[in-house]
């Protein structure tokens, strides 16, 4: 058993010392360095990259190599090392690759013959995006990021949380990452180190699954379908490598936003080659290059270079990071992999594409046509198999992750460090140690500060808080198995005219979570009424069983009349006391509520609730202004346009049943870590929603709406439209009428019409709405830089109400700050075919209600 044992640990050392390092220096024909140039060792799995001052360092076994050097804008360079007893170390000089123009005619079109191989390589890119059924590989990541500037008044939060200006901060991190068609990514980061301050440490992970270039979905790039109207293109010639002709074209971005730059197709097969973009807005600007290598007939990316600047408020920061790949291994799927035709272009050779056989193979000879038209035929048979998922996401970080020893990060490390990098971890390192107390004290508070965890603190009561016990359900959101809810008490301190003032009583919340989609709730919200001297609220259950969550509810509690909420509690709380302006009108609820809810699929899903309430107009219990006690506040009663009215004091009762059947059948649905998410953007989405009355007046509504936002150009239009009627009787109580999201005051919390009286066109017949917005990058302030930098866009907007008591239009443009959070706006209201109103308004980010 010893001699076992000893000759296992001399084997081990043997195999451990036949390992020696092939390394040295990549420069230019002036002697330059080469930062981040590829090597990449033929028949193997084994790549590096040099690091900022063109070094470079490979691990390699005792034997004979080839080994394949290669430069953006230079010639390929094959140099045979042979590795024997000892480290060697080259020199590498490489030459600018000799591009040459091309002297052939294209067809009789006499275009730039950039369209042709790009027609060629996008019709192409879907086969080559799916004809790997399976790929994985290790990644080794090295960035470093400096800090130039920070705002001055910025600087003492900087200091206290230990960041400094012009230090040089590095990260580095090895990912595992696996790939299976379609969509399904897995990332797992099995090492990670940076000298980041303490509270941000292990913070920084970037991650590779992002770059995918012939994705179809990818509008950013230059080689897919749905990009190519983005961009154009110009033919700057071709080189030879290896006895391949490899086309150089300059891609130009119709949109800035855009990559700008050089991108290297291989002809005949229409890979690319290599690429070298810039892209930038107006607070940043980045260069990317990217270096794919053959392996087994299937150009892979290996080698990824980021830079970036920021400059923003002020701040101003740079940030390099390198990606290397090794390790490299995939499973073809044949009926895309084998699609290797020579493509006939027939928009150029239209008799060549006419006389070509139809029952030709694809795979040997195809027109642009053909090659469309297989790639649907494929893609329709893959829906039918395949889970109806876009993105499949799995990221975690491993336990081990940030404990790796240095003999670890010496084998991993494809690319050296810097001298200024390794100074950078030490410099940071001796900081950290000699502000140790205080790190270890700020990092507990701020701990304490974000998670507060489960031990009780009277602020929580006045902040809300969740005490989770269990484990963790879902990763991304912390969500465990067990949680109790206390909600902020803040929440119902608010005046009305009926109520007068009320003062919230925490929301308790129990939920226990099986997994994230089995769950059951139970909770309980009330606040007390100071004039009624009582407690109103409710009590809810859910029960979430997979697709299925049912639900049950009873309280009572006042609403306004238009639930949408118009006027949110806080401005009309507001204007009422300091203006005498009490814009709400109200009424009471008893209700319980049966409900179920059933997805179909995160695009499509089906709501149902049985609801019977009692309802009540109640009457002003404060009728004084703060600032003019002999002002009174108008009665709580609303007059209609057709002469109906609803006084304080009126009673009714009503029983109904409301479905509603959403349905997005674009949207993208993504899955992260287990926890699936729709992104609707750029996809419309519609809802029909039934009401049926049952008690006394019987009658329905039918309602329809439908939204979408689309990216048109450089800017995104959004647009929502909503139409409905009464079937059987006409409601004959406003409440059931179709309210809409009028306004009347200088400040809204919401962006539909901007002076429409709130409840006197309600409808009890039928009803068509719509409102428009464009929001462009660019429009009239907005053309200066410096306007963009400061967050300030611009945006013009239309709506329009038509039913059988009004006809209303409105026009406007607006100024916004903080992603549209504020905004200053000026519109023209038309009313009946008549100027009803100009003026300006201003939106404010004011929740509904409290």
């Amino acid at each position: 058993m010893n001699f076992r044992l000893i000759l296992f640990f001399l084997l081990f050392s043997f195999t451990q010392s036949s390992a020696f390092y092939f390394k040295g220096k990549i420069t230019d024909e002036n002697n330059q360095a080469l930062p981040f140039a590829s090597i990449f060792v033929k028949n193997t799995k084994i790549g590096t990259n040099s690091n900022e001052k063109g070094e470079f360092s490979l691990s390699l076994q005792t034997g004979t190599y080839e080994v394949v050097f290669r430069y953006l804008g230079y010639e390929t360079l094959t140099k045979a090392v042979n590795i024997e007893t000892q480290d060697i170390t080259f020199n590498i000089r490489m030459t600018p690759a000799i591009i040459q123009l091309s002297d052939a005619v294209v067809g009789t079109q006499k275009e730039d013959p950039a369209l042709t191989i790009m027609r060629k390589t996008i019709a192409m890119s879907i086969f080559h995006y799916k004809e790997l059924e399976t790929y994985s590989f290790k990644s080794y990541l090295k960035g470093n990021m400096k800090i130039l500037d920070i705002p001055f008044v910025f600087e003492k939060l900087a200091k206290k949380n230990f960041i400094e200006k012009n230090q040089l901060y590095v990260f580095e991190s090895v990912h595992k990452v696996n790939f299976k068609q379609p969509g399904q990514l897995s990332e797992n980061v099995i090492a990670k180190k940076d000298n980041l301050p303490p509270n941000l440490k292990n913070s920084v992970s970037i991650s590779f699954g992002k770059y995918e270039i012939y994705s179809p979905d990818n509008e950013g790039s230059p080689v897919t379908k749905k990009g190519a109207r983005n961009f154009k293109y110009e033919y700057l010639g071709y080189f030879e490598e290896n006895g391949q002709v490899i086309n150089k074209i300059k891609v130009t971005p119709k949109i800035k936003g855009y990559n700008s730059g050089v991108m290297n197709i291989v002809d005949g097969s229409w890979y690319i080659h290599s690429y070298d973009f810039k892209t930038s807005d107006d607070v940043s600007n980045t260069r990317t290059r990217a270096i794919f290598n053959a392996i087994d007939g299937v150009w892979f990316l290996s080698n990824l270079n980021i830079e970036t600047t920021l400059e923003s408020y002020g701040a101003e920061m740079e940030m390099r990071a390198v990606v290397a790949l090794k390790d490299i291994a995939f499973k073809k799927n044949p009926k895309y992999a084998e699609v290797k035709p020579e493509i006939i272009d027939e928009k150029i050779f239209k008799e060549k594409a006419t006389l070509k056989p139809k029952d030709a193979p694809v795979n040997k000879e195809a027109t642009l046509k053909d090659l469309k038209t297989l790639a649907k035929s494929l893609e329709n048979e893959d829906r039918k198999t395949g889970e109806a998922v876009d993105s499949d996401r799995n990221f975690k970080v491993d336990s081990m992750a940030t404990k790796r020893d240095s003999t670890f990060w010496n084998l991993e490390r494809q690319v050296p460090l810097t001298i200024s990098e390794i100074v950078g971890f030490k410099k940071a390192d001796s900081l950290y140690v000699i502000n140790a107390e205080a790190i270890q004290k700020k990092i507990k508070k701020d701990s304490t500060r974000f998670s507060g965890g489960n031990k009780f603190k009277v602020p929580q009561l006045f902040l809300g808080h969740k005490y989770q016990f269990g484990k963790t359900i879902d990763t991304t959101t912390r969500l465990r198995e067990t949680v109790f809810s206390v909600g902020k008490i803040f929440d119902d301190l608010r005046f009305n005219a009926v109520e007068g003032y009320t003062l919230g009583i925490n929301r308790l919340e129990f939920s226990k979570n099986k997994n994230a989609s089995e769950n059951f709730k139970v909770g309980v919200k009330a606040y007390y009424s100071v004039q009624h001297n009582r407690l109103n609220g409710e009590v809810y259950f859910s029960k979430q069983i997979n697709r299925s969550t049912f639900g049950i509810s009873g309280g009572r509690r006042v609403f306004q009349i238009n639930q949408q909420m118009p006027v949110s509690t806080f401005l009309n709380e507001t204007y009422a006391l300091l203006n005498g302006r009490h814009e709400a009108k109200l009424t009471e609820k008893s209700q319980i509520t049966i409900s179920h809810r059933y997805t179909f699929s995160p695009r499509m899903i089906l709501s149902n609730q049985f609801i019977g309430e009692q309802r009540s107009v109640p009457e002003n219990q404060v009728f004084h202004v703060w600032l003019n006690p002999e002002k009174m506040f108008e009665p709580n009663n609303i007059s209609h346009f057709n002469g109906n009215k609803l006084t304080e004091g009126n009673l009714s009762n009503r029983v109904f049943l409301k479905t509603s059947l959403q349905y997005s059948p674009n949207a993208r649905l993504n899955r992260y870590n287990g926890i699936d998410r729709m992104e609707k953007q750029n996809a419309p989405s519609f809802r029909i929603n039934h009401t049926f009355s049952f008690i006394k007046n019987v009658f329905g509504q039918i309602d329809l709406e439908v939204t979408h936002t689309q990216k048109i150009k450089s800017g995104y239009l959004t647009a929502s439209f909503n139409s409905g009627f009464f079937y059987g009787n006409k409601p004959t109580n406003i409440l059931d009428y179709k309210q809409f999201m009028g306004n009347e005051l200088l400040i809204s919390s919401h962006r539909n019409f901007r002076d429409l009286d709130y409840y006197k066109f309600s409808s009890d017949k039928f009803y068509v709405q719509g409102f428009l917005e464009y929001k462009p990058e660019r429009l009239v302030l907005s053309q200066i830089p410096q306007i963009r930098k400061a967050g300030i866009s611009e945006y013009v907007f239309g709506n329009f109400l038509k039913n059988q008591y009004v006809s209303h239009q409105e026009a406007g443009y607006g100024i916004s700050l903080f992603g549209q959070k504020i905004s200053a706006e000026f519109y023209t209201a038309y009313e009946n075919q008549k100027l009803l109103s100009k003026g300006f308004r201003i939106i404010l980010p004011l929740a509904g209600e409290k």
